[in-house]
């Protein structure tokens, strides 16, 4: 029969899917469930992640470029190596904060709901490297945020943005 779940967790599942983390604590266990779930899989690996990571790129190129100008005085935008080496700065600058701000805000976010709903010995270690295993797509499942309604809700809300976000500074960083 079809897959029994609640439309936030429907949609949870499709995120992380979507995403490629796969945590693994949500999977389709109807044979009409796995054939969806390798048609979206296909879908969104083929169409909606490009799409939202090539404007991802877009917005932070845009970004890098404003905050170049914005950065340098007026009389020395003309001077093509001097624009560079800051446009260079900045690119860092901006990429590391890509990663950053989102490591820190799931951390916080786990280490807060996590701590309280999983398991007494779930400390800043285990929310950073939950939170960097997430936004980086590689969730090897060792340990899965909880199942309460708070944080299936982050992640459908937060995580689409800051792996994107994420893909793209490391894709910048690895351009410098």
């Amino acid at each position: 029969g079809p897959e029994q779940m609640s439309i936030l967790r429907a949609v949870y599942f499709i995120t992380v899917s979507t995403t490629t983390i796969g945590f693994g604590d949500v999977v389709p266990t109807s044979r009409s469930g796995k054939v969806f779930t390798m048609l979206w899989i296909l879908f969104g690996l083929g169409f909606v992640l490009p799409t939202v990571s090539d404007t991802a790129h877009d917005f932070i190129a845009l970004v890098e470029k404003r905050l170049t100008i914005w950065i340098m005085p007026k009389n020395e935008i003309e001077d093509e190596e001097r624009r560079s080496s800051v446009s260079i700065r900045v690119r860092l600058t901006l990429s590391l904060g890509l990663i950053l701000i989102p490591l820190l805000i799931a951390a916080m976010f786990f280490l807060v709901v996590e701590a309280y709903h999983s398991h007494p010995d779930f400390d800043s270690v285990d929310a950073f490297y939950l939170s960097l295993v997430m936004i980086t797509t590689v969730g090897y499942g060792d340990i899965e945020p909880s199942r309460t309604r708070k944080a299936q809700t982050f992640i459908v809300c937060f995580v689409p943005f800051a792996v994107i976000f994420c893909a793209a500074a490391i894709h910048n960083l690895s351009n410098i």
